[in-house]
């Protein structure tokens, strides 16, 4: 009977172990993003005021830059 009950909270605090590793690797992984959509941010920033100038990136780049900045606002993860 004991080592039912051992059996059964060794399974419980398993899972929540496996639970917290999960949440801090989520966390961990926005705070990743929010990071980098910082820096896309500041530099679609930069890159606004040098296009008064001129030409700075291709289309498809700038396209790409602002999925970055705008992938922490929308919440979707690839």
């Amino acid at each position: 009977m004991w080592i039912l009950y051992l059996i059964i909270v060794a399974f419980i605090l398993k899972s929540a172990a496996d639970a917290s590793i999960t949440i801090n690797e989520r966390s961990r992984q926005r705070k990743e993003w929010k990071e980098v959509s910082a820096l896309a941010n500041k530099r679609l920033a930069e890159i606004e005021e040098q296009k008064k100038k001129g030409p700075v990136l291709s289309d498809e780049e700038y396209k790409k830059l602002q999925r970055m900045a705008m992938h922490s606002v929308s919440g979707r993860r690839r």
